[in-house]
């Protein structure tokens, strides 16, 4: 379907919908209104990954 790996909402909606009914998701409410959710979550992800990975790069040694 050549979306994005970083386009949570359509990879959802693929997902949701299936290959075939990709193209009708429109009509759905209810899958656009889960999309907005994942894509929502996704960010959040995404941020926190960014946050973790810059304080990683802070402190190179870490003792547990």
């Amino acid at each position: 379907l050549k979306i994005s790996r970083n386009d949570a909402y359509r990879q959802y909606l693929a997902y949701y919908k299936g290959w075939g009914d990709y193209k009708n998701y429109s009509k759905d409410k209810k899958a656009i209104i889960y999309a907005k959710s994942v894509k929502e979550t996704a960010n959040l992800y995404r941020k926190q990954l960014t946050l973790c990975q810059k304080n990683l790069n802070k402190n190179k040694y870490i003792i547990f």
